[in-house]
């Protein structure tokens, strides 16, 4: 669900990146569709905290 609204609307302003990154890397094991769609959020997202959690996330993936 989250992927088609930032495939359909690339520059959404919406959270779905950060949401669909989550559930990549908690619920369905997959780090590095995570590491990609977290590395989107730090190229696109605008606002503060979305990127400052990408990044915390994005450092924790890229150090295990």
């Amino acid at each position: 669900y989250y992927e088609r609204v930032f495939l359909y609307e690339p520059d959404t302003n919406l959270d779905a990146r950060m949401r669909a990154a989550y559930i990549y890397e908690r619920y369905l094991g997959n780090s590095q569709r995570a590491v990609s769609l977290y590395q989107e959020v730090l190229a696109k997202e605008i606002d503060p905290a979305q990127t400052r959690e990408a990044k915390k996330r994005l450092d924790y993936l890229l150090r295990r």
